[in-house]
């Protein structure tokens, strides 16, 4: 009998959460083709993702000190079955089928590369979720979409807020980490354009003084707390561009996700780097701001080439609805669990032919 067979790791919240998307799209296609999925872990993998959420949480009274709760919560979950920590995001999956047993990662990885290759060695196939075409790539090295395992949970809330009305023009929500100069620009330049805008800037670090007095300055809102899921989305949806940077490593983050289901238009602070299994197209399924950040513009041609790009496509209204409509055909054809989970299952019955010897 033919069978999909998912590696768990609950007590790995992180590792856990990544997989999900994923974990559901085969399930879902499995079901579709009769053949039997099943999920392989601890037998206690319920108690196991208490426990991994207790000890990921940074909401919790420091009655006992992080690393003592750490180290208690490690203990009990190895009583009950658990692994330590896993310290990657990379799925581990058997399918049982008509060539045998055929061994699958799915690389959730945001940087481009091979974190693990003790996994790429174990794998027949290896999904990479975060792939690089520039790279070079072990034959059985194929790409596979950055999916937000939020999305799924709420999908039919998401749906609903296609063709909603616009009350924006432009909403502005991302993290200032990283390319912390990058970020700031960004937001001081997005705060000079006139047009209906909402600008709302997350900050990370610690010491923040100097990010704020910059935002403060150009009138930009901060705050240091997420904003909760529903919240984000209902600006989102109200809003006729929607801008998405690149996250970690330059991986398209899982905002995009969001927007793409909810059927409106994305616009990237610059070209999709990474390819999905099937490659996002510039002014088809996104627009892009054109600041790469390893070629850095003076700074009045970088705010210059934000209020040219954004005035040319508020100005015409075809593109915008162009792109947001080819946004929710891209997520209902490629993300949605059953033409996802059919990529995934197509290759595990095609595993790649081995490199020939040298």
């Amino acid at each position: 009998m033919k069978c999909f067979e998912a590696i768990l790791e609950p007590y790995s919240r992180k590792h856990d959460l990544y997989q999900a998307h994923y974990r559901a799209c085969l399930r879902a296609r499995c079901e579709h083709a009769k053949i039997l999925y099943q999920e392989k872990g601890p037998t206690l993998a319920g108690a196991l993702r208490f426990l991994g959420a207790l000890r990921s949480t940074e909401r919790l009274p420091d009655i006992v000190p992080p690393e003592t709760r750490t180290a208690i919560l490690d203990r009990l979950a190895g009583w009950i079955g658990g692994r330590s920590v896993v310290q990657n995001t990379i799925g581990r999956y058997v399918y049982r089928g008509e060539s045998g047993e055929v061994r699958i990662c799915i690389d959730a990885e945001d940087e481009g590369g091979i974190k693990v290759p003790e996994l790429l060695d174990w794998s027949d196939v290896y999904f990479k979720t975060n792939y690089w075409p520039d790279l070079q790539y072990d034959a059985k090295v194929v790409p596979l979409a950055n999916v937000s395992p939020l999305v799924l949970p709420r999908l039919a809330g998401l749906l609903g807020y296609r063709n909603s009305e616009a009350e924006w023009d432009l909403f502005g929500f991302f993290r200032v980490w990283g390319r912390i100069e990058q970020s700031l620009a960004l937001f001081e330049a997005l705060a000079q354009l006139r047009c209906r805008k909402k600008l709302l800037a997350y900050l990370i670090s610690a010491d923040n003084t100097k990010e704020v007095e910059r935002l403060e300055k150009a009138g930009v809102a901060w705050t240091t707390k997420p904003i909760p899921l529903k919240e984000l989305w209902n600006i989102a949806a109200r809003s006729r561009l929607n801008i998405v940077r690149h996250g970690v490593g330059d991986c398209i983050p899982w905002r995009m996700t969001d927007v793409l289901a909810m059927g409106h238009c994305p616009v990237l602070d610059y070209r999709a780097r990474t390819e999905w299994h099937v490659p996002l197209v510039e002014n088809v399924h996104y627009l892009s701001l054109d600041l790469p950040p390893d070629t850095p513009l003076p700074l009045a041609a970088f705010n210059r080439r934000v209020a040219e790009r954004v005035e040319a496509w508020l100005s015409t209204k075809d593109l915008i609805e162009g792109v947001a409509e080819n946004a929710a055909a891209y997520f209902d054809n490629h993300l949605t669990p059953e033409p996802m989970g059919r990529y995934l299952l197509e290759h595990a019955r095609r595993p790649a032919a081995p490199a020939p010897a040298l």
